[in-house]
């Protein structure tokens, strides 16, 4: 098998695990090199004197792992693919043979061992060449020759040369999902066909091998087992080159053609199923005018060009065709149609399907714009000279193209200007701003809502419905739809009509509604059309807090739109502006995008150009503009050119990819959107400080039509160091599609020979919603240091070293409000009185605190003399008003304020209340911080005015405002600004004595602010309140804070986050000592809310054989004395330990004593806050779910955490792709422990692991008694949860583990929990049940209580019990009691069912069926009760037999309207897990 076969080309070991067994071959080096350039996972298994020199630097650069050891049977589980390499022809023939038995595919580095697939072996790379290499040269013309005959993951492999190894796995990840979808299917079937001949035939190797390489990929993916058994048939005849006739199952034409319609030579602008077409196809015929940069993906298979002679009805292309799908190709044939027409297309189509032959027509690629003009191009060398006569060598022809580099041309140094603001001078926030452009630059406006209120576009409606007049004099239509499919429908009909019409149609959206439009960009990109699409870029966390994310927005790179992206509010309006103006002139689709998380909520002073003045603007720039860009480059000319002419209208000069900073830098931030004006302010601070490394900032701002050229030219030439911002993503182990983009054009550039700087990726902390200018301060820093970079980036607000980075407002405050008290106006009065002065600038940014009770809000306001240009939220303020004490509790409000900032709380307390009332930690942070606090109660100062006027809401607001001015501005300042608001005062109220009150009371509020002195808040170890906090029953946080463990940067620690605090045995007995004092209290469980008790075995007794393999067991515990009680269906909750003996082993792993005494913050199910004084031991033997299963996230922290390089590289490669995870998971199920264990370098204190390992949780089960036949006592019904790993190792559930192991006697803690499972009140109405399993529990109960009341002389209505299990003789659970209530009368009906115990499989739906007349009976007669409990599967079943039951008296649609009315009124009743 060669390196061309079409099989072979296509095999996609990106991220599949690959074994390595043997490395004394000779090639074993270049083909285990092979397999880390494919981005495969390989395991090497071979003793330590086999390795050579160029294996032992993989291993050491951890490409690749090794095993110091010989094959293990093990060693197969979960992999693709072996390559034996053993230089011995017996033990390579052994290993081939075990590696086939377990289904694994064998590729031999000896011919004479037999070989399911064929490596190709890459050329030989230079020794020299590694991936510390900086500047790697130009690749020769020899091996760019040798790139083509090798697979094209190889080609940029080797293109790459000496860029680094990770670099080559993350580009070759991008490329490998345009591999052909049918090539497992096809590898699946050569190897069962391998499987079928004799093995170590030299026919039968020959036989495969000609099958793999000229059958092609689809012919081998749908070969059926009757085709296999023909082939090997025909092998056994003797039969060396199999013919597709062979099959009995082929008629006619086995290939087929797919039709590609090509518009421009961009190969980016292409649909997703039209590249993959191209590079999947066995064959391409192709137009003489297709250019050369469409015809570089051809791959994997052969190409023949057209010239015009050839082509037409009946010429040469046709005979290649239909003799390229008689030889079972798949072909594609490539049009070339830069207007459109593709009529010479539509009549070859109709030729082919009249000789029998399929054909279909792959969506188009999308267009730049919709006049295009032909684009002459000269044919690469490569190419063949089609003739009529050779039509059968074409055929056959298979070529290979090396991946296409961009070169860096010589442009100048784009940077962003400002040359003087036009426009009128407004203070709006961004859907405002954005609103406003929209409305004037449109005819037709569509608005896709993600958020009931709040979304961008919002005013658009406000506007139509005042009827105002756009710059065209109409009234634009302006329609709200909710998101959908069908909407984008709608949206493409509108652009299309628009279109036809010479009308602008946009449309206003959330990027979680972009999605659904996607398959209507694509169309209207193809179609021509030029719609602008405003998108506000974001994600909804769990919490329903609003973060920034441009993923989605990544998702529309290829739909032939181009991207524009905005960093700010008045760039939102210049970039609406462009966006539309770029769609009239240039016939170009546009997507602008901005961050809807930050920037849409952000009010700022914004220079908002006239309608007038910008179609003006447009209008002068239509003839200047060409219409048509026939390739990328004219595109992004054309829209350089809208910058330009538009400079003077807005004011600045934009580019489509600017460069801030000194021409030196050597750290340069590549990044786009909000990340680019964080990046600029970066700049900036260290150009201020004069001190540190030169640093620049490159603003992708034009992101489609990507051009690598432009980018490679604004880099300084100086620049080592390349940091890229991408998208949100929160992961170490996935790159987004930006930070791929800018990879590949600095990597392709630097194939061409221009130094190649390292690129970094970082990630921060809690997501890029996090990234400040200072975060990114602290980042430079580390990599000027030349010291260890870590990938997560946390920035603490309190950390001193980067206050010299804060900008230079004139004040930035934070306000924090609940949104019940209605003091959020306050920032708005605040805004108001700024933007009275026109000399000022001012911003104001809303955050909304997420999902919680008591919904709060935080409003970041920055305030100067000069425009304000950044987008990021205020970390550190000068000012910080928290306007209800409570929020102190809840949040760190602290943390808000700068060193030696001012705090003001709202608050009824006194200096010394107050103080005493904060938690200890807040209270050191204030004073380690220097904060000045005062404290105002607002209340009582209005509800003095109150006897004159209003409520003290109606004051409030203004005494804030006052409080505000006087605490933010000193001397002449205040007096400024406090004159102001007085005139402010006055002249807004109609009635003087009215505004006289009002000022009066903010006078009032101004003389009661109390400053709270700093010896109040300093703590002491006779303090008995602040030592109280040590131990708390309920709501108290615990204290000695110099003792507290420093939490690690990747995962900073939230409000809600649990902590703990090691406590000395002196500290930790006062509590016990002084219980009054301390308000000490014992509770059992005080992360619990509800009740819990504690119980005590007195049974556990296993219902099911020994020998039978499932352990049903029945356990019941004595209640006496505990309080508790329990209704009929209730569940009992089971808080089961981790296992002691395995705790203290891993208490030892970690080095730590289980005695250590702990003091652990926590909070409740409910919120509430609680503090636990407890033993190491004790915390994760009943605490915390060590041994349960770890999340993604906990992966993330080991590798962010390990040490060691190869240890981290491990983790990384679990992170690349769910399914390695996923494979890893099922074959070692690790818990929390394994993964400490199995990675060790990566070290986690005490105090991590109680924040980040999740508490161990209750499991409930249904009470399987009657608390009145067992008054003291509580009964359940429990099946051992077990499994066996692929490894073999038996793992068990724990808390069946906790319970099966309970002896008589041990004491347990439990709790209740209600059930939907209720006895009918009237204990006359009939009751059918049905269980399966252990799911009888709930009905035992049932009986027993029904058994009571019949006990008492009370009537009791009829109780039929339908039970499955598998066999009567193993698992008829509670069966002699069954039987004797059965006898007894008290169960009427007994209807069972045992799945197992004759031939045909019989389950209680069955049973319920054949008693049809019973259940219409008691059901619908009788007004009787239906209960199901068990497993989830057989409900549909049991429901279809209760329809057919019903339907003895009336019809199915009936029947089933009964059986849902009885579902909501609680008679059918379901209970399944």
């Amino acid at each position: 098998m060669t390196a061309a076969s079409p099989l072979v080309a296509a095999l996609d070991l990106s991220s599949r695990n690959v074994l390595v067994v043997g490395a004394a071959h000779p090639s074993a080096a270049d083909r285990i090199r092979s397999l880390s350039a494919a981005a495969a996972s390989v395991t090497l298994v071979a003793p330590a004197a086999a390795l050579s020199p160029a294996i032992k630097a993989l291993v050491a650069d951890g490409a690749i792992a090794w095993l110091n050891r010989p094959l293990a049977d093990s060693d197969l589980d979960g992999k693709l693919l072996a390559l034996v390499a053993e230089p011995d022809l017996a033990a390579a023939a052994r290993v081939a043979a075990l590696c086939r038995s377990r289904g694994v595919l064998v590729a031999a580095t000896d011919p004479a061992v037999r070989s399911d697939i064929d490596l190709a072996v890459p050329a030989p790379l230079d020794s020299s060449a590694s991936s510390r290499t900086e500047s790697p040269s130009p690749p020769s013309p020899a091996s760019v020759a040798s790139a083509a005959s090798i697979p094209a993951s190889d080609a940029l492999s080797t293109l790459a040369g000496s860029t680094p190894a990770h670099i080559g796995k993350r580009l070759h990840r991008q490329v490998s999902a345009t591999l052909p979808l049918k090539t497992s299917a096809a590898l699946a079937n050569i190897s069962a066909l391998s499987a079928a001949l004799p093995p170590f035939s030299p026919r039968s190797s020959a036989f495969v091998d000609h099958l793999a390489e000229t059958w092609g990929i689809s012919r081998l993916a749908s070969l059926t087992p009757a085709d296999i058994d023909t082939l090997v048939k025909a092998c056994g005849q003797g039969t060396d080159k199999p013919d597709i006739g062979l099959l009995s199952s082929v008629h006619g034409p086995i290939g087929s053609v797919a039709f590609v319609d090509v518009a421009s030579d961009d190969a980016n602008l292409l649909t997703r199923a039209a590249f993959n077409a191209i590079v999947d196809a066995d064959i391409v015929i192709a137009d003489a005018s297709v250019p050369a940069s469409i015809l570089d993906l051809v791959v994997a298979g052969g190409l023949v060009r057209l010239d015009a002679a050839s082509a037409g009805r009946h010429g040469f292309g046709h005979s290649v065709t239909v003799h390229a799908v008689e030889a079972g190709k798949q072909a594609v044939r490539l049009v070339w149609s830069p207007s459109g027409a593709s009529s010479t297309a539509d009549d070859e189509r109709a030729l082919l399907e009249a000789e029998g032959i399929a054909t279909s027509v792959v969506p188009t690629a999308g267009r730049v714009s919709a006049k295009t003009a032909a684009v002459e191009t000269s044919a690469p060398a490569a190419e063949v000279s089609a003739k009529p006569d050779d039509a059968q060598t074409l055929v056959d022809l298979h070529r290979h193209h090396a991946a296409s580099t961009a070169s860096a041309v010589a442009l100048s140094v784009p940077r962003h200007t400002v040359t003087g603001r036009t426009g009128a001078r407004l203070v709006i926030d961004a859907s405002d701003a954005l609103s406003r452009v929209v409305y004037a630059l449109s005819d037709l406006v569509f608005i896709y809502p993600v958020l009931q209120t709040e979304y961008v576009g919002r005013q658009l409606l406000d506007l139509s419905a005042a009827a105002t007049q756009n710059a065209r004099s109409v009234v634009p239509k302006v329609v709200k739809l909710a998101t959908s499919a069908a909407s984008g429908r709608v949206f493409q009909g509108a652009a299309a009509s628009a279109h036809s019409s010479s009308q602008s149609a946009t449309a206003v959206l959330s990027s979680a509604a972009l999605g659904s439009l996607l398959p209507a960009l694509y169309s209207m990109a193809r179609d021509g059309h030029a719609p602008v699409l405003h998108v506000g870029a974001h994600t909804i966390d769990a919490d329903f807090a609003v973060h920034a994310n441009y993923a989605d927005v990544l998702k529309a790179a290829h739909t032939g739109f181009a991207i524009l992206a905005s960093a700010s509010v008045q760039e939102v309006h210049d970039m609406a502006v462009i966006a539309h103006a770029v769609s009239q002139i240039a016939h170009t689709p546009v997507l602008h995008f901005f961050d809807a998380a930050r920037v849409a909520g952000q009010t700022a002073v914004v220079n908002v150009v006239s309608p007038a003045s910008v179609s003006a603007a447009i209008s002068s720039l239509a003839g200047k503009v060409s219409a048509t860009q026939p390739t990328v480059d004219s595109c992004v000319d054309a829209v350089d050119a809208v910058f330009d002419g538009l400079a003077a209208t807005l004011g600045a000069r934009y580019h489509p990819v600017e460069y801030h900073g000194p021409s030196d830098a050597s750290i340069v931030i590549v990044s786009m959107g909000l990340a680019s004006a964080l990046a600029r302010e970066t700049v900036d601070a260290f150009a201020a400080a004069g001190t540190g490394p030169a640093v620049g900032a490159l603003n992708v701002r034009l992101y489609r039509p990507w051009s690598p050229a432009r980018l490679v030219a604004a880099l300084p030439a100086s620049a080592t160091t390349v940091v890229v911002i991408g998208d949100a993503a929160d992961d170490l182990a996935s790159h987004s599609a930006f930070t791929l983009d800018v990879v590949s054009a600095i990597y392709a550039a630097a194939a061409t020979g221009k130094a190649a700087p390292r690129v970094f990726k970082p990630v921060f902390a809690k997501g890029a919603q996090h990234f400040t200018s200072l975060a990114i301060t602290k980042l430079v820093r580390e990599l000027a240091s030349g010291g260890a970079v870590h990938h997560a980036i946390a920035f603490d607000a309190a950390d001193a070293s980067l206050e010299e980075f804060k900008r230079a407002a004139a004040v930035e405050a934070v306000f924090w409000d609940r949104d019940v008290d209605g003091t959020r106006a306050v920032g708005d009065k605040v805004v108001a009185h700024f933007t009275a002065d026109e000399s000022a600038f001012v911003q104001r940014a809303t955050q909304h605190l997420g999902a919680c009770i008591e919904p709060k809000t935080v409003t970041h306001l920055r305030y100067g003399p000069a425009p304000i240009t950044t987008s990021e939220l205020v970390h550190a303020a000068d000012l910080v008003q928290c306007h209800d004490a409570s929020i102190l509790a809840t949040h760190n409000v602290v943390a808000s304020v700068r060193a030696g900032g001012k705090l003001l709380v709202n608050t009824a307390q006194t200096p010394a209340e107050f103080a005493k009332s904060l938690d200890v930690a807040v209270r050191q942070s204030i004073l380690e911080r220097r904060v000045s606090v005062s404290l105002l109660n607002v209340a009582r100062v209005a509800k003095d005015f109150t006897i004159f006027y209003g409520t003290p809401a109606d004051y409030a607001n203004d005494i804030l405002q006052a409080a505000f001015l006087r605490l933010a501005f000193d001397g002449s300042d205040f007096d400024d600004h406090y004159t102001r608001l007085v005139a402010r005062v006055q002249n807004g109220e109609s009635s003087h004595n009215i505004a006289r009150t009002k000022l009066l009371a903010m006078d009032r509020g101004i003389e009661s602010l109390v400053a709270v002195d700093a010896s109040l808040l300093r703590a002491s170890d006779d303090d008995v309140d602040a030592l109280s906090t040590v131990v708390s029953a309920l709501d108290i946080q615990p204290t000695i804070p110099a003792a507290r463990v420093q939490v690690g940067e990747a995962a900073a620690a939230t409000a809600s986050d649990p902590t703990s605090t090691l406590v000395s045995p002196y500290h930790a007995a006062l509590p016990v000592m002084f219980p009054a004092a301390f308000r000490t209290q014992r509770v059992l469980r005080p992360d619990i809310d509800g009740p819990t008790f504690q119980v005590r075995v007195t049974e556990n007794v296993r219902l099911t054989p020994g020998t039978y393999d499932r352990n049903i067991f029945h356990i019941e515990f004595d209640t006496t004395g505990t309080g508790l009680t329990y209704d009929i269906g209730d569940a009992l909750g089971v808080h089961a330990h981790n296992d002691p003996v395995a705790v203290r082993a891993f208490l030892e792993h970690l080095g730590v004593s289980g005695d250590t005494l702990v003091a652990m913050d926590r909070e409740s199910a409910g919120g509430r806050k609680v503090s636990e004084l407890r033993s190491l031991e004790h915390v994760f033997t009943q605490v915390l779910d060590i041994f349960g299963k770890p999340g993604k996230k906990f992966y993330q922290y080991l590798a962010y955490r390990a040490a060691d390089a190869d240890e981290q590289e491990r983790l990384l490669s679990l992170l690349d792709a769910t399914e390695v995870l996923d494979a890893f998971v099922a074959k070692h199920t690790p818990t929390f422990v394994d993964l400490l264990k199995m990675f060790p370098s990566a070290r986690v204190t005490v105090d991590e692991l109680v924040r980040i390992v999740p508490a161990i949780k209750p499991r409930h089960y249904s009470i399987a008694s009657s608390q009145r036949v067992h008054p003291n006592s509580v009964h359940l019904l429990v099946v051992l949860v077990d499994w066996v790993t692929p490894t073999g190792e038996t793992r068990f559930g724990q808390a069946t583990r906790y319970l099966v192991n309970a002896r008589p006697g041990q004491a347990v803690t439990v709790s209740i929990k209600p059930s939907v499972m209720r006895l009918p009140e009237r204990l006359t109405d009939p009751v059918i049940m049905a269980g399966l399993g252990t799911g009888m529990a709930p009905f035992r109960a049932f009986i027993e209580e029904r058994w009571y009341w019949r006990s008492k002389g009370f009537a009791v209505g009829p109780m039929v019990l339908y039970f499955g299990s598998r066999h009567r003789s193993m698992e008829y659970l509670y069966g002699e009691e069954l039987d004797a209530y059965h006898a007894d009368g008290l169960l009427t009906h007994l209807g069972l069912a045992f799945s197992r115990d004759q031939a045909d499989k019989v389950y209680i739906q069955h049973k319920i069926a054949g008693d049809a007349d019973l259940i219409y009976e008691l059901m619908v007669k009788q007004s009787g009760n239906f209960y199901l409990c068990g497993p989830t599967w057989p409900v549909p079943d049991v429901a279809d037999a209760l329809v057919s039951a019903f339907q003895s008296g009336m019809a199915e649609s009936e029947a089933r309207e009964l059986l849902e009315r009885f579902k909501e009124t609680e008679r059918y009743v379901l209970e399944v897990y």
